[in-house]
């Protein structure tokens, strides 16, 4: 009986350690490398660090050019 309560003792401490460390991970962002990871794995793609850039880039240059534009609509009224 006291072995029974032993394991189950056991148990508990290793189950209150894994919510422990699943918390830690929640509470910590991913790392690029984690993310990448990540995407490669739902969708079966990897996302090189030049594409990462490229897209990057792409955005930047979007939110440029909507800029100007809310600009030349602000001026126009």
């Amino acid at each position: 009986m006291n072995q029974s309560r032993e394991q189950e003792e056991l148990i508990a401490e290793q189950e209150l350690h894994e919510q422990e460390q699943a918390a830690k991970e929640k509470e910590e962002p991913p790392q690029n490398s984690d993310i990448r990871q990540l995407i490669e794995e739902v969708c079966g793609i990897k996302v090189y660090e030049e594409q990462k850039q490229n897209m990057e880039d792409t955005m930047q240059e979007l939110l440029e050019v909507c800029r100007q534009k809310e600009l030349y609509c602000m001026h126009n009224d």
